[in-house]
C-alpha cells in the first residue's frame, strides 16, 4: 500500500449553564475528519486532513461567530478547515546492534499536531470537534533509552474558533523544548 485513509467521524452533544447567561446552550454538533497519509519513502512522509464540522437542529448555542451572547460558548462553529498538511522525515541515529530498526529521530514541517505532557499547556484540545493545530517545525529524538527529547518552533496557532474567527488564529513565533524521562 502506498498510504492509508484518514477517516473519522464523531457526532457530539454539549449542554451548558452558566450562572451569568440567561440561556442554557444546547449544541449537537457532527464532525468529518477526512484525510490521507503516505507511507514512509527512504524516511519521507506526507499527511493531509481536513474537517468539516456542521451543527444539527436549532443550534442553541453562541459558537463566537454569530452574536449569540445570550447563550454560554460552545466553541464547535459550522467550518470546512484545513486540519493538518504536513510533510515528516524519520531516521534511525543509532544503530546498537540489538536495537529494533524503527526509528528514533523525527522532523515534521508544517500544519501539525502537537501534544506535550498531559495537553493542558501545549495541546490540540481534542474534545473540541475542531482541534487546535501549530504551524511549526518539530523534532523529536527518542535515541536515548526511555527519554524523548522534543523541540518545536510554533509560528501560529490555528485554534478550535476555525478560521472565520477572529480569535481564530494566534502568531506566535515561540519556542517549545520539552523532555521525558521514563526511567524511574
Amino acid at each position: 500500500a502506498i498510504g492509508a485513509p484518514i477517516a473519522d467521524i464523531r457526532l457530539r452533544l454539549e449542554n451548558i449553564e452558566q450562572a451569568d447567561k440567561p440561556k442554557t446552550a444546547v449544541a449537537t454538533t457532527i464532525r468529518a475528519r477526512l484525510g490521507y497519509e503516505t507511507r514512509e519513502f527512504f524516511g519521507l512522509s506526507a499527511l493531509a486532513e481536513f474537517d468539516v464540522t456542521q451543527h444539527l437542529g436549532a443550534g442553541r448555542f453562541n459558537d463566537t461567530l454569530k452574536g449569540r451572547t445570550d447563550y454560554p460558548i460552545v466553541a464547535d462553529p459550522d467550518l470546512a478547515a484545513l486540519n493538518r498538511l504536513q510533510v515528516s522525515y524519520s531516521l534511525r541515529l543509532f544503530r546498537a546492534a540489538d536495537a529494533a530498526l524503527t526509528p528514533d529521530f523525527k522532523i515534521v514541517l508544517g500544519r501539525q499536531r502537537i501534544a506535550l505532557g498531559d495537553g493542558r499547556f501545549i495541546g490540540n484540545a481534542d474534545w473540541r470537534q475542531h482541534e487546535q493545530t501549530f504551524d511549526a517545525l518539530s523534532i523529536v529524538d527518542t535515541s536515548i533509552p526511555e527519554t524523548t527529547l522534543s523541540y518545536s518552533y510554533v509560528t501560529r496557532v490555528n485554534r478550535i474558533f476555525g478560521p472565520d474567527s477572529s480569535m481564530g488564529t494566534f502568531d506566535s513565533h515561540s519556542h517549545l523544548f520539552n523532555a521525558v524521562y521514563e526511567g524511574l
